[in-house]
């Protein structure tokens, strides 16, 4: 999966956007049948989230 740029409509107030990206990742592994809350590979979705966020991600901590 290769993250895109695209218009967030009703979502585009949102202040962590990126934030949509991990969101997908867990959909698609959970329509792809994995146990629902299971572990997710962290490198490949914070690899994507960083893409789509075309640098680092923030952190407020």
């Amino acid at each position: 999966m290769r993250p895109t740029r695209q218009p967030l409509g009703p979502y585009q107030h949102l202040t962590e956007p990126e934030r949509l990206v991990g969101n997908l990742h867990r959909a698609y592994a959970e329509h792809g049948h994995a146990v629902l809350g299971a572990e997710l590979p962290t490198h490949p979705t914070l690899a994507d989230m960083i893409t789509f966020n075309q640098g680092p991600l923030p952190c407020g901590a």
